[in-house]
C-alpha cells in the first residue's frame, strides 16, 4: 500500500511540472506589454497578424532559432517580434550579433509574470489580437511548407 502511495504522489508530481512547465497559456495580444517611451500593449504598437516569441539571451535554443526568424520575416504573412525581460544592453547585443531586422522589445514585466515558464514559447496572433496557434521550444520558422500552414491558420 505504501508503495502505491508513493507512486501516486510521484505521478501527481510529474503531472504538475507537465503542466506547470509545458504548457503555453491562453492569451490575447493586449495582454503583453512591452516598454518603447512608457509600457503599451504590443497591439498598439503594431496591427495586423502577429507572431510573438519570448526568448532570452542565456537561452541557446532561443539564439538557435533567432537566424530562422529573421529569415521568416522576410517572407511570413505576419509580423514577427521577440520579447524579452532581458535588460536592453543584452538586447542590443542580440539585435546586432545575428543582425536583426525585426523589432526585439523588452517586456514590461518579467516572463514568468505572464505564465511562461520554458523558452522559447511563441505566439500567433491573427489580426484582431485573437490567439491562432502556440509553440514551446524552436520551431522550423524559414520553412516554406511550416510557414504556408501557418498562413492557412491564420485564413480560418
Amino acid at each position: 500500500m505504501k508503495k502505491w502511495s508513493t507512486l501516486l504522489i510521484l505521478l501527481a508530481l510529474a503531472l504538475f511540472y507537465f503542466w506547470r512547465y509545458r504548457v503555453t497559456p491562453g492569451m490575447s495580444a493586449n495582454e503583453i506589454s512591452v516598454i518603447t517611451d512608457a509600457a503599451h500593449p504590443i497591439n498598439e504598437l503594431f496591427s495586423g497578424p502577429l507572431l510573438v516569441n519570448f526568448y532570452a539571451a542565456w537561452c541557446g535554443e532561443c539564439l538557435a532559432e533567432m537566424d530562422a526568424l529573421e529569415a521568416a520575416s522576410k517572407k511570413a504573412p505576419f509580423q514577427i517580434i521577440c520579447v524579452t525581460d532581458d535588460n536592453h544592453d543584452r538586447i542590443a547585443a542580440i539585435k546586432q550579433r545575428f543582425s536583426i531586422t525585426f523589432p526585439l522589445l523588452k517586456l514590461e514585466k518579467s516572463i514568468k509574470d505572464y505564465g511562461i515558464h520554458s523558452i522559447p514559447t511563441t505566439f500567433l496572433f491573427n489580426g484582431d489580437g485573437e490567439l491562432v496557434e502556440s509553440w514551446i521550444g524552436g520551431q522550423p520558422w524559414n520553412d516554406d511548407a511550416f510557414l504556408n500552414k501557418l498562413s492557412s491558420e491564420l485564413s480560418k
